[in-house]
């Protein structure tokens, strides 16, 4: 892999973002960011048992403001 990959949603108010990245073939870290471009939570490596690799990555977030959000994922 080697690369990074973005992807844009909206959600409202109080809306929670749940990112999870199973069986993926390389060491994943994704990041969430608001629409100015601020990070607002990142995960590498989560060992919580949901299914996934050790390498994999999972986070979850609750957004306080309605918009647009963005998704790194390398």
């Amino acid at each position: 892999h080697g690369g990074v990959e973005y992807y844009a949603f909206t959600v409202g108010a109080g809306a929670t973002i749940t990112l999870d990245i199973d069986g993926a073939t390389f060491d994943s870290v994704v990041k969430l960011f608001n629409a100015a471009g601020t990070e607002l939570a990142v995960n590498d490596d989560n060992n919580v048992d949901n299914g996934g690799e050790r390498t994999d990555s999972f986070l979850t977030f609750t957004v306080q403001t309605a918009g647009t959000y963005y998704v790194q994922v390398s």
